[in-house]
Parts: structure tokens; C-alpha cells; sequence
């Protein structure tokens, strides 16, 4: 069974998957100047989006849903989990918030005892970007 993760920006569209989390409460790093043309994958983008949850509750929480979902989805047999994180642009937070899902859960499988490997550690985690081809990614292509 796969687990695909998908960022994607609101502004360019809905998503359709098994559950669509909206994170644009978080920190945007758009509207700092220094960050805007990075994204969620650069570790300084990453760490202003959580820098009101250094902790990581919100991913760790999310990656409890998303665990206990894959297991529902197995015992319905279906084949693939689709997780969609909107943000407004897709470009920082949902990227950020995505990719540290995975990385969550990932690490979650490692530590598991064997008795418990089946609930994540039998599954690919894909983490996609819908809107990757869109962002703006040198500080000449923002001119305000």
C-alpha cells in the first residue's frame, strides 16, 4: 500500500485525495523577502513555517492521522492513501509541511516494535509537489 502526500496551492486549484488539510494558518514565508524565493524543502523555509511549533505537534499530529487512515485504508484494501497539504501558493508551507510529514512517519517505522511493523513499514511514502513547475525560485522572478 502507498501513501502519497501532495502539496499544492489553492490559488492554482482544488485537490481531490482521501484528505485535503489546509495549512495556511501557519507562518508564510512569502512575505519575508529573504525566504520568498525558497521553498518548503530549504531547511531556513522550513524552520520559519514551524517557528511557532518548534516542538512539531502539528506534523506529529498529522502523521497520526495520516497512520491511522492507512490503516483503515488496508483493512478496506485499497491500494493507495492520498494525503493533499494546501497552502496559497504551494510553494512554502504545504511543501514544509508535506515533507516533514513523511519524515515523521518514516522515522516512526523504524522505531516500531515488529509486532506493530505492518501498520506503516509495509508501505512507499511518496511526497509530491502539484504545483512544483509554478514557483518562483530566484529573487528576479518576484519583482513586486
Amino acid at each position: 500500500m502507498n501513501i502519497e502526500l501532495w502539496s499544492f496551492g489553492f490559488k492554482y486549484g482544488l485537490f481531490e485525495g482521501d484528505a485535503i488539510f489546509d495549512v495556511r494558518f501557519l507562518p508564510n514565508p512569502y512575505y519575508d523577502e529573504s525566504l520568498r524565493h525558497l521553498t518548503g524543502r530549504d531547511k531556513n523555509c522550513a524552520d520559519y513555517v514551524f517557528k511557532e511549533d518548534p516542538d512539531m505537534k502539528l506534523v506529529k499530529a498529522l502523521a497520526s492521522l495520516v497512520i491511522e487512515m492507512r490503516k483503515a485504508a488496508a483493512a478496506e484494501k485499497k491500494p493507495c492513501l492520498v494525503i493533499a497539504i494546501g497552502c496559497t501558493g504551494g510553494q512554502h508551507r504545504s511543501v514544509a509541511v508535506a515533507e516533514a510529514v513523511a519524515e515523521e512517519i518514516r522515522s516512526r517505522s523504524k522505531n516500531l516494535p515488529i509486532s506493530q511493523h505492518d501498520a506503516i513499514c509495509d508501505c512507499i511514502i511518496d511526497v509530491h509537489h502539484r504545483d512544483e513547475n509554478l514557483w518562483s525560485l530566484h529573487p528576479s522572478d518576484l519583482a513586486i
